[in-house]
């Protein structure tokens, strides 16, 4: 579909969305274009999990639902988050259905891809025109059946979602101790993910200069609506379009990851405000906290650059964040 051009939410005036336009620059751009060291070319095929696979015209079609469900603005910012982690599993669920029911050549069980190709880890393509009508079904019944679950009262989730942050604040402070080895990093976070779920010490989220105590972080969640929820559901559903999800990993485990990073927001945030003797967080609190995290827990940031190179920890994250219970447990 050609270039999309991304804007980094570490600069004031794109949070602010200030400035000129992206497409006031194009004549700017298409000469950086060729010398520009941040281009990035996604695959032909893009793998939805470990089994499946879409090609790329498939996967701007789940995108574009995924865009869908974080533009609900009648719906809370927390359950729209919820729904986007939820897609996935339902578009997955949707292709074995209709390659168990068979048929004609459009319905066909999916095709063997592991012969080769760009993703040939992955088992299976799926066919084409299926994602097509899986997602206009999905459209036209409102994205119903997503939004059911997502709305789905949970149990208050303080200790689990408090378990989850810390174990990535707690690999991001360990990495920013340069010099440490893998068993050192290991012991570091483990320590500190047995205190995150007994909720002993306080927390620190370098680089702010804050100690929160575990009851503060319990506080500090996704709002509903508001500035802080606008500038949330904006800095997400520019991720989604500047093509963060395809760059490396299959979908599943990327959309869960950046539902990672807009549940570190109001941490950040609430540090933010506690180092300026703030009981919460003011709307500019909100938008330092997304740079922040833009810059430290981005898809282009060292942090994500290090599990896509070390497969050992990597496995680690997948083993909390492919949890059903993961989007639920950020979210409540």
């Amino acid at each position: 579909d050609g270039v999309f051009v991304g804007l980094s939410f570490v600069c004031p005036s794109v949070r602010a969305n200030r400035g000129q336009a992206v497409n006031e620059q194009s004549a700017s751009l298409a000469n950086r274009y060729v010398t520009s060291g941040s281009v990035r070319e996604a695959q032909a095929l893009v793998p939805l999990n470990g089994r499946v696979t879409l090609r790329w015209r498939d996967y701007m079609a789940v995108e574009s639902a995924i865009s869908d469900l974080l533009a609900m603005e009648h719906e809370p910012l927390p359950t729209r988050l919820i729904a986007m982690c939820l897609l996935p599993g339902f578009v997955d669920q949707m292709i074995a259905h209709t390659a168990a029911e068979g048929g004609d050549g459009k319905r066909a069980a999916v095709v063997d891809a592991s012969a080769g190709g760009d993703n040939g880890n992955y088992s299976s393509v799926c066919p084409a025109g299926v994602i097509d009508e899986i997602i206009a079904a999905m459209r036209g019944s409102g994205y119903r059946h997503v939004m059911q679950v997502a709305r789905k009262q949970t149990p208050p989730a303080a200790r689990s979602r408090r378990m989850f942050l810390g174990m990535f604040t707690s690999f991001a402070n360990t990495l920013h101790q340069r010099g440490k080895g893998r068993l050192a990093t290991v012991a570091g976070v483990m320590n500190q993910y047995v205190r995150h779920a007994a909720g002993i010490g306080a927390v620190v989220l370098q680089p702010v200069e804050a100690r929160l105590s575990h009851s503060q972080l319990d506080a500090a969640i996704v709002p509903a609506s508001g500035y802080a929820a606008d500038q949330i559901g904006r800095y997400v559903s520019h991720c989604v379009f500047r093509k963060d999800l395809v760059l490396s990993g299959d979908l599943t485990r990327r959309v869960r990851l950046l539902a990672l990073n807009a549940a570190l927001i109001p941490w950040y945030a609430t540090a933010i405000a506690a180092a300026a003797d703030r009981r919460s967080p003011a709307d500019a609190d909100w938008d330092e906290a997304i740079g922040h995290v833009e810059r430290l827990y981005g898809f282009h940031s060292a942090f994500y650059r290090f599990f896509e190179q070390n497969k050992a920890f990597s496995d680690i994250v997948d083993s909390f964040i492919l949890k059903p219970a993961y989007p639920f447990a950020l979210f409540r």
